[in-house]
Order: structure tokens, then C-alpha cells, then sequence
């Protein structure tokens, strides 16, 4: 039979020992089971954001897509510039503009290039030039250049006759013009 000290110093010993795991659990056991649960929730918001990163991945492809289908919609319409660059773009300008005024019987004087100019999403690519020619060719000259493409637009219009008054035994003709004008069209601007 054990007596009641015999009993009373188990008592101690399990105290004692349930003590020292209970001290083990706060000191080590808890905090890491803190940090575990930690690492869990973020490691399960790293999950949610991946996946929202994934979702947009997939949303930014589809619309890279269109924007891509949109472009070659609007090469193909023809109705901007196709020069990669501001310069190409006018130097296209200008040997449209020269084509127009040759077949439509004009002498080309001077054409120069002004420089770019962004409005909205686009790049305004301007020209100046500078023509003689007679009246109907002249309006041969701005119908081609307004109703071709790409859109072109004829701004700041300056048309000077070089003709004298006829002799009266004389038939009257086409008079001469010399004819200053802005002519502009559009392109995309440069990728950043």
C-alpha cells in the first residue's frame, strides 16, 4: 500500500512534469505553430493572387488579341499612315502628294515636311507644298488628295494667279496658279 506521501510526491512528479510540457508548449510549440499558421494564410493568399494574376493573364491576352485584330482591320481600311516612323510617314506624304500633282498636270515646286504633332491618340504628320498649276488642275489635284487613302486633310489654302488680263484678239485660258497648302494625315504613335 503506498502511503499518503508516497502519493503526494507523484502528484508533484506529474505536476512537475505536465509543468515542463506545458513551459515547452508556450516556448517553442505555440510560437511555431503561430508561425505555421502564418505561412498557411499567406501561402493561401499567394494561391487567390496567382490565380487573379492568371485570370487577367488570360483577360490580357483576349484583348491584346483584339486590339491586334483592330489594327490590321484599320491597315487594311487604309485610313492612317503605314510609316513606322514619323519620317517615313511624311516622306509616304510626299511622294503621294508628287504622284497627285504629276498625274494631274501640277509642277511640284517645294514640299516640306512640319514637324509631328500628337492630337488625342494619334501623331499629326504634315506636309507643306507648294504647286503651280492651272484651276482644273488644281481642283483635280485636292479632290484626289481628300478622297484618297489614308485620310488626308488639305488645311491653309493660299492660290495666287500668274495670269495677265488676256489681249481682247486673244481667247481667254486657264490661268496659272502658284498654290501654297498644308496637307496632313494621321498615324499611330511610337510604342513606348
Amino acid at each position: 500500500m503506498r502511503t499518503p506521501v508516497a502519493m503526494a510526491g507523484r502528484f508533484a512528479a506529474v505536476a512537475l512534469l505536465l509543468g515542463a510540457l506545458a513551459a515547452v508548449y508556450v516556448a517553442i510549440a505555440h510560437p511555431l505553430l503561430g508561425e505555421f499558421r502564418r505561412n498557411e494564410e499567406a501561402i493561401a493568399g499567394t494561391v487567390q493572387m496567382l490565380a487573379r494574376f492568371q485570370d487577367v493573364t488570360v483577360m490580357r491576352a483576349g484583348i491584346e488579341a483584339q486590339l491586334n485584330e483592330l489594327r490590321q482591320r484599320e491597315a487594311q481600311a487604309g485610313y492612317i499612315l503605314t510609316g513606322s516612323t514619323d519620317a517615313l510617314a511624311a516622306a509616304e506624304l510626299q511622294d503621294r502628294i508628287k504622284m497627285v500633282v504629276r498625274e494631274s498636270g501640277g509642277v511640284v515646286r517645294s514640299v516640306q515636311a512640319l514637324p509631328p504633332e500628337d492630337e488625342g491618340s494619334f501623331r499629326r504628320i504634315a506636309v507643306r507644298l507648294q504647286m503651280t498649276t492651272t484651276t482644273e488642275s488644281f481642283f483635280n489635284v485636292v479632290y484626289s488628295l481628300e478622297t484618297m487613302l489614308p485620310a488626308l486633310f488639305v488645311d491653309n489654302i493660299d492660290v495666287q494667279s500668274r495670269s495677265a488680263k488676256p489681249a481682247a484678239d486673244k481667247p481667254a485660258t486657264d490661268p496659272v496658279l502658284t498654290v501654297n497648302l498644308d496637307l496632313y494625315g494621321y498615324r499611330e504613335p511610337d510604342e513606348i
